[in-house]
C-alpha cells in the first residue's frame, strides 16, 4: 500500500482506471485472446499493464512465477515484438511499460478491428 502513498490524485486515478482495464470492467477485450497468450505470459503482461514496475517479489507473489522471470519476460517480448510493444527493465529496479506503451496496449485491447500485423 505505501508504494502508491506518494502518487497524486490524478496518478492514483489513473491507475484505478489501469485495474478496472485489468479486471476487463470497462469493456475491453482479453489480453491472452488479443495478443494469443499462453495464460502465464497473459497474466505477466496484464501486471505490467496494471503496475508501476514488476520485480520478481511482485511476480512471485502474483503469478507465481519463482525463478522464471526472466525467461517469462523473454518470451512475452517475442510475442510482442510484432506489435512493436517494449517491455523496459533496469537492474534492481525490475520491468515496466512506458506510458505510451501503456497507452498503446489499451488502444489496441478497446479497438474492436485490430488485427495482428502480418509478417513479410
Amino acid at each position: 500500500m505505501s508504494d502508491y502513498a506518494h502518487l497524486s490524485r490524478e496518478a492514483l486515478i489513473e491507475r484505478v482506471a489501469a485495474l478496472e482495464g485489468a479486471l476487463r470492467l470497462k469493456g475491453t477485450r482479453s489480453v491472452a485472446s488479443f495478443f494469443s497468450l499462453p495464460p502465464i505470459l497473459a497474466n505477466l503482461l496484464e501486471l505490467l499493464v496494471t503496475q508501476p514496475y514488476v520485480t520478481q517479489e511482485i511476480a512471485e507473489e502474483q503469478l507465481g512465477i519463482c525463478k522464471d522471470l526472466k525467461v517469462a519476460i523473454c518470451r512475452l517480448r517475442r510475442e510482442l515484438e510484432p506489435w512493436g510493444i517494449e517491455i523496459k527493465s533496469k537492474r534492481f529496479t525490475g520491468y515496466w511499460l512506458g506510458g505510451d506503451t501503456k497507452a498503446k496496449i489499451k488502444s489496441l485491447l478497446t479497438v474492436e478491428s485490430n488485427p495482428p500485423p502480418q509478417e513479410d
